[in-house]
């Protein structure tokens, strides 16, 4: 092991100190020089023991005092920091950095009113000092006076770059607090571009997101879409139909757009309507063309941390041009927000169901659904498990069945506007009644597995996005056996 010359020569000063200061006069100074060389050099212990002893000998000098309650503070004992820090200011109230020792000392205490006070004080006397303005500001921030704490930190800011970081974080957060949503994220995100340590680029992170979230909460509109190009080597029509499958492969057009618009939005009520509207188009296989249409209307009522909706939905779907299934869908969600990483929703949901080429599947569905959503501590993704149950019947019994699932799955942004999305769904569909045709009772087992990456381009609402899908149905009627893949490039739109 090593020492610098700077450390063996100040080990070799204090050791010196030890034995020599027996002969050092008795007027105490020169146990106060000694004690805030050590102070200065960090040598705590040996601080306090120097300055004790130039109090004794020296009597009841201020700066004595002042400096032995710096060297407590230091040492963690601040009860005896703040003694000797009044004892200071009863004999000399004017010592320079008496004003911000007392102030970091309540900081320190959690008496952010009085540490206000202090600090201010000691830059109104040094308006060089940017710490002082600084602690000034945190303390205002503590004490929820957040336009004053603002003045204070940006203050700061223009007196020193080294505070610059950590200053815009507490003033971002205090323009949130003030309902200032774009000077928030214009100061966390210079935060999250240059904080010096990860804990705070990411605690910035987690900010923009609540204030990203909150801006779109905030509109009365939400709009997404998505366009592109897909490759599917088993053309089905998954969506509505899984057991129409073409044993050929195609490439298609395909969009997705949804839209909410809320016609009355107040702090415990929303009431609003959506649309949303699905379709491809084959190259070669337009018999599978599928347009689905499907309307929404919606209310919301909150309380707390608890949500109630209520929704009707009428699912309109087309196949090559002709009308092919109309469903009815309504039904309560229950959502409670546990905390700010939490969340349930419970989701109960009544189709009817018309087939207008094939009378026999017309009927009822009752579904039940549990999501639970658990966001990640750096608020960059969450994870997703879901559980659903529904009972179907028709009007022929070869179509009764029940069908449970579970999904689990995650999304997590793996660069700063790069997402990764990945689930998985199990299926059991179970046929209640023996299949006339094949005299067993079907029994089908399927998986599905989807990876989505996203990738943010030119603006914050533009991106790009490449999707891959992968299903096996396995059923104990091998002719309902089946593989598909695709993959897909999408331009992406959310506003």
């Amino acid at each position: 092991m090593y020492l610098d010359l700077k450390t063996v020569c100040f080990i070799l000063f204090i050791t010196w100190i030890s034995f020599t200061a027996s002969a050092i006069a008795e007027t105490g100074q020169n146990y106060y020089d000694l004690g805030v060389f050590a102070y200065e050099q960090g040598a705590y212990e040996n601080a306090e023991s120097l300055l004790k002893k130039a109090d004794e000998q020296g009597g009841s000098n201020a700066y004595v005092k002042f400096y032995l309650g710096k060297t407590c503070a230091r040492l963690g004992r601040l009860s005896e920091a703040d003694s000797f820090l009044s004892q200071a200011g009863a004999l000399d109230p004017d010592i320079p950095g008496l004003n911000y020792e007392k102030g970091l000392l309540c900081y320190k205490t959690g008496k952010y009113q009085s540490a206000r006070g202090f600090f201010e004080k000691a830059a109104a006397e040094n308006p060089s000092d940017a710490l002082a303005l600084y602690y000034a500001g945190i303390s205002c921030f503590m004490n929820e006076e957040y336009q004053k704490a603002l003045e204070h930190l940006i203050g700061s800011t223009e007196l020193s770059p080294s505070v610059k970081t950590n200053a815009y974080y507490y003033a971002g957060i205090c323009h949130y607090k003030m309902k200032e949503l774009d000077p928030a994220a214009e100061k966390l995100g210079y935060v999250a571009m240059n904080a010096d340590t990860q804990s705070l680029k990411q605690d910035a992170e987690m900010w923009l997101q609540i204030i990203r979230s909150e801006k779109t909460q905030a509109k009365p509109y939400t709009l997404y879409a998505k366009a592109g190009l897909q490759y599917d080597d088993n053309v089905t029509l998954a969506d509505v139909d899984s057991d129409l499958v073409s044993d050929e492969s195609d490439l298609s057009a395909a969009g997705y757009l949804n839209a909410r618009y809320s016609i009355v939005r107040q702090p415990q009520f929303d009431l609003g309507f959506g649309y949303s509207h699905y379709q491809t188009v084959y190259q070669d296989l337009s018999e599978y063309d599928l347009i689905g249409s499907m309307p929404e209307i919606y209310s919301e009522f909150s309380l707390e941390q608890v949500t109630f909706g209520l929704s009707y939905i009428p699912n309109y779907y087309w196949v090559d041009g002709e009308s092919y299934l109309m469903q009815h869908q309504a039904g309560p969600e229950f959502r409670w927000l546990i905390d700010d990483h939490n969340e349930i929703t419970l989701a109960y949901s009544y189709y009817r169901n018309n087939y207008f080429t094939e009378g026999e599947r017309d009927g009822h569905t009752n579904e039940v659904s549990v999501d639970f959503y658990h966001g990640l501590k750096d608020f960059r993704g969450y994870l997703l498990c879901r559980g659903t149950y529904e009972d179907s019947t028709a009007s022929a019994q070869d179509e009764y069945f029940t069908e449970a699932s579970g999904t689990i799955g995650f999304s997590y942004n793996v660069l700063e506007k790069t997402n990764l999305l990945i689930y998985g769904t199990y299926f059991d569909k179970q046929y209640d009644h023996t299949d006339s045709a094949y005299k067993v009772k079907r029994d089908d087992s399927r998986y599905f597995a989807s990876a989505t990456i996203t990738q943010q381009v030119l603006y914050e609402w533009l991106g790009i996005s490449a999707e891959y899908t992968y299903t096996n149905n396995d059923s104990n009627i091998s002719d309902y056996d089946y593989e598909r893949n695709t993959v897909a490039i999408y331009g992406v739109a959310n506003f």
